[in-house]
């Protein structure tokens, strides 16, 4: 199941990596967030460009302390996907 593109499976599994985060105090509630609406929108680019990343989770986002912004990485396992007309 999509919404807008991104599987919503996908956006459960982040959401539960992002509860055991704020379980662990590791960081704030609004840093959390940050990192999720940041994830999500490079996830939305990725599925607007025809790929799934394949390995969502926490040890995949990489956090740039210089730009001070969250990136998804390891692609080892993308996948392109046939868009349906559906």
């Amino acid at each position: 199941m999509s919404f807008c593109g991104i599987d919503l499976y996908e956006l459960y599994k982040v959401d539960k990596a992002i509860d055991n985060v704020v379980k662990s105090s590791i960081l704030s509630q609004k840093e959390i967030s940050r990192m999720a609406n940041q994830v999500i929108s490079q996830i939305e680019v990725l599925h607007n460009l025809g790929f799934v990343h394949g390995d969502l989770k926490l040890q995949n986002i990489y956090y740039n302390e210089e730009t001070q912004s969250y990136h998804l990485n390891d692609f080892a396992l993308v996948s392109k996907y046939l868009k349906s007309d559906n």
